[in-house]
């Protein structure tokens, strides 16, 4: 047996310490991918273009705003509040050549005046928690 040498067990050590400096993310429920059929309605519906800036927020795996770059060339941003969906997200965008076009982050850091599109999604408890008549619907931000 070889002995693998100081630069592996460097390497285990900050993927050790790396991992516990994150802070785990809430438990604010499962992550539900949209399906990829919705995500193109969605943004046909909200006529995205090059010009655009689309934000997700709750962005899960990225699939909205990568989807956004890939097929219309739009910049998007990503706000989700688990770090592993985030790295996920990045990954995505990276294999679809998108990542000069995307950003995801667990913190919003972006004006939002900068909006032209922001994806919604009606949750399974938003009718129990938000007065009738609050349930956004997919479009463009005017």
């Amino acid at each position: 047996m070889t002995w693998a040498g100081p630069s592996v067990g460097a390497f285990v050590i900050a993927l050790v310490v790396g991992c516990a400096a994150q802070r785990p993310a809430p438990h604010l429920g499962v992550f539900v991918p949209t399906p990829t059929e919705i995500v193109e309605r969605m943004l046909t519906l909200a006529e995205v273009t090059r010009d655009d800036v689309v934000y997700d927020l709750g962005s899960g795996d990225g699939r909205i705003v990568n989807l956004a770059a890939e097929r219309y060339g739009a910049r998007g941003v990503g706000v989700e509040i688990d770090p592993q969906l985030v790295w996920f997200a990045r990954r995505s965008a990276k294999r679809a050549r998108v990542a000069h076009l995307v950003r995801s982050s667990t913190k919003m850091r972006s004006r939002w005046t900068s909006t032209s599109s922001m994806p919604t999604r009606p949750r399974p408890m938003w009718p129990r928690s938000m007065p009738a008549g609050c349930i956004p619907s997919p479009g463009r931000c005017t």
